[in-house]
């Protein structure tokens, strides 16, 4: 069987639906129907983990939860946990936005799971015996409703500092509220279960994305404080973030915590190792988002503000992890590295010595003649191949935005005449070398601008793009180019 695959970067909230969100539901299966219907063996999602005010999948309150979000309420009604007048008349957006999740979409989850957690509470009990995470998830979650505070930082001092004393009474207190919250996760887990079954029996490889950090208010700090680089408040110092590269001149402030290293190594990365079997039990395989920071992370100082330009690198012990993660899980580790960035010969090192396969973006490969992510300077074939990333626009946008030397450039080089950008770009990507091939969704169905998912650096309009319908019509356009260049 071939090593060359083909697939699709699509996240969940992006499926089509009547409802504010995609789901694990309906359109999630046809998706798959799609999928092996255009010769797509590999899925890529965003993170699939809970997610804060500013909807960033990346900005997550917990490194082990599934996002209630993304519970299918149809599949709640089929199983008799929500009534069909319960999801009648949903308001409709065309965007994901915070507020229909909210006030639609998590009061619905919650009415399904307390009628769960009463029928069903030695399910809940079973659950937590397996998954060592989930009474604290589930305890922060209720505290943070209690305490009507939006960052375990502001919970009262003993709360916050985790006195034993205080937080067992605390949690005998909130059982009842508490098993709603385990039960939410146990109706994701079996949701989630039941489509990557799913895929499995069409041959599709479930392919995951894990940010190399955590939430600064997330559970995960609140739980282990001692695993990252906390003030006496709390409050990481420094914070997480990048300098000035292509996507931001200014660079970008993060604010997550960095990692203390040091005590990580000392635990045997016991912290780490979990949290990749959690996300090995979701997806096939993980890209590992910024793995540049298991080398070095840009550190800001918490004093500087939001000003990302000052601050500086600061080492990490991936050489040290990775070792470990090598001995627990065996030398095929199932992951690739988004080596994007200001690589130095460390991060090279770092992924070849784990034999990870690298990704190349075609959309930055006509700024200069042999650009390193021009299919001919391909080294090898252990890389994945992108036309352009969730932070990227979409094929189209860029070709549209994009200067005429640089569309002359790209029209040369792939001898088109730049009247379809996007299917010249994904015939490029698929002709190259690179073992794997990833295209965004919406360069498969000509979007301009219009259909971005993200713009590094802006808050405001991003991580909404939803799909109209699932486009059954271009799959045998997508089936002969996938078959012609050997996927």
């Amino acid at each position: 069987m071939s090593n060359r695959h083909a697939g699709v970067l699509m996240h969940i909230t992006s499926l089509p639906s009547e409802y504010p969100c995609g789901s694990l539901g309906r359109s999630a299966y046809a998706f798959l129907d799609w999928m092996k219907d255009s010769g797509l063996t590999l899925w890529q999602t965003l993170p699939l983990h809970p997610i804060d005010g500013a909807m960033s999948p990346y900005s997550s309150t917990s490194a082990f939860a599934g996002a209630p979000h993304l519970i299918d309420l149809e599949t709640l009604v089929e199983e008799g946990w929500l009534t069909p007048e319960d999801i009648s008349d949903p308001p409709k957006h065309t965007h994901l936005n915070s507020h229909a999740l909210s006030s639609w979409i998590l009061p619905r989850v919650t009415k399904a799971a307390t009628r769960f957690s009463q029928i069903h509470p030695s399910k809940l009990t079973a659950f937590t015996e397996e998954e060592h995470w989930v009474q604290d998830w589930a305890h922060y979650q209720c505290l943070l409703k209690k305490f009507g505070v939006y960052a375990w930082q502001d919970f009262p001092i003993k709360f916050r500092d985790r006195d034993p004393t205080t937080i067992a009474t605390s949690q005998h207190e909130l059982k009842a509220e508490m098993d709603i919250q385990i039960a939410i996760q146990v109706l994701f887990f079996a949701q989630w279960r039941a489509l990557k079954t799913a895929a499995e029996q069409k041959g599709i490889t479930l392919v995951g994305d894990l940010p190399i950090f955590v939430s600064s208010n997330g559970v995960d700090t609140w739980t282990n404080k001692s695993l990252f680089h906390l003030d006496s408040d709390g409050h990481p110092n420094p914070v997480a973030g990048v300098p000035p590269d292509v996507f931001s001149a200014d660079g970008q402030h993060w604010g997550n915590p960095l990692y203390n290293w040091d005590v990580h190594k000392s635990e045997g990365f016991a912290w780490w190792i979990k949290r990749l079997e959690s996300e090995l039990r979701l997806t096939d395989q993980i890209r590992i988002d910024h793995f540049r920071g298991f080398c070095a992370a840009w550190g800001i100082p918490r004093s500087s503000g939001r000003d990302a330009k000052n601050g500086s690198w600061i080492a990490s012990k991936g050489v040290e992890l990775f070792n470990a993660l090598r001995k627990h899980f065996g030398d095929t580790l199932p992951f690739f590295a988004e080596d994007l960035g200001i690589i130095t010969k460390d991060v090279d090192a770092l992924r070849l010595e784990n034999n990870l396969m690298g990704m190349k973006i075609l959309q930055f490969a006509f700024t200069e003649d042999d650009h390193i992510y021009m299919p001919h300077m391909y080294d090898s074939e252990n890389w994945v191949c992108y036309t352009g990333t969730h932070d990227n626009n979409t094929t189209i946008g860029w070709f549209n935005d994009a200067p005429e030397w640089e569309q002359n450039r790209f029209m040369g080089y792939t001898q088109s005449d730049g009247s379809q950008p996007n299917w010249a770009m994904l015939s490029l990507a698929l002709s190259s070398k690179a073992r794997w091939v990833i295209i965004p969704m919406q360069d498969f169905i000509d979007l301009d601008a219009s259909g971005r998912m993200n713009t590094p650096g802006e808050a405001d309009k991003q991580w909404g793009w939803r799909l109209d319908n699932i486009p059954f019509d271009v799959c045998e356009r997508i089936q002969l180019t996938v078959q012609h260049f050997g996927r």
